[in-house]
């Protein structure tokens, strides 16, 4: 009874259009999933476009040494760049310094040798004044300022006019108070109220002038020595 049930039961299957299952022996190694991903070794995983910056020792020690030279460099330039121009400023300031010295030297230097006429037109001056007072009190007994030729006075005040200039224009104080000194002596020697006071007086005056053109020719000399070493300085540098 249970045979006739089991051969009926295949075509009981079949006539209702179901495919038969397979059988449920053992199967084979390769109709399993499972044995197929165990039995098939893995590939390596290509590797992908490496991230942007991320780049290799092999590179950036390369790149980095040529930044740092370039730097270096940039920095060397840029300060002997700027110890050239500190020495070309250093060097103009001198040169402006020399030209101004230079300068005030030949200003000086024609200041005194237009004071030495002077000295001398002034000399004469008192003396002829002086002369010219000694005749008057020869012929009239009295001591005065008074009475004489307007020449003697126009050309006093002529010789004082010119002295005042050159005497504003000067820098060497030690002149400047000898002029300052032969101007206190003419005016006491116009002054004196007796021959013998204007005796004194004029000596005192003749005397300081004779000083002062040996103090005047001799700052003249510093003066065209300094002219000319720095005219050697120049040809030197």
């Amino acid at each position: 009874m249970s045979d006739v049930t089991a051969n009926a039961s295949p075509a009981s299957s079949n006539s209702s259009g179901i495919a038969p299952t397979a059988s449920s022996g053992p199967s084979s190694p390769s109709s399993s999933p499972l044995v197929g991903v165990i039995a098939t070794p893995s590939q390596p995983t290509p590797a992908g476009p490496r991230p942007a910056g991320d780049l290799p020792w092999s590179t950036l020690i390369p790149v980095a040494t040529l930044v740092l030279g370039f730097l270096l460099k940039w920095l060397q330039d840029w300060s002997m760049e700027r110890r050239k121009e500190r020495g070309q400023e250093r060097l103009r300031r001198e040169l402006r310094a020399d030209a101004l010295l230079e300068r005030r030297i030949e200003i000086e230097r024609s200041n005194l040798l237009a004071l030495q006429p002077v000295l001398s037109s002034l000399a004469i001056v008192v003396a002829e004044f002086h002369h010219a007072r000694q005749i008057r009190f020869g012929n009239t007994g009295t001591w005065s300022t008074g009475g004489l030729p307007q020449g003697l006075y126009d050309n006093r005040r002529e010789a004082y006019e010119r002295l005042l200039p050159i005497r504003a224009r000067l820098h060497t104080i030690d002149i400047m108070f000898r002029l300052d000194e032969l101007t206190d002596l003419g005016q006491a020697c116009n002054d004196a109220t007796s021959p013998q006071d204007a005796i004194v007086a004029l000596a005192d005056h003749a005397e300081c002038v004779k000083l002062l053109h040996g103090v005047v020719g001799t700052k003249i000399r510093e003066l065209e020595f300094q002219l000319l070493d720095m005219v050697r300085r120049g040809q030197s540098a």
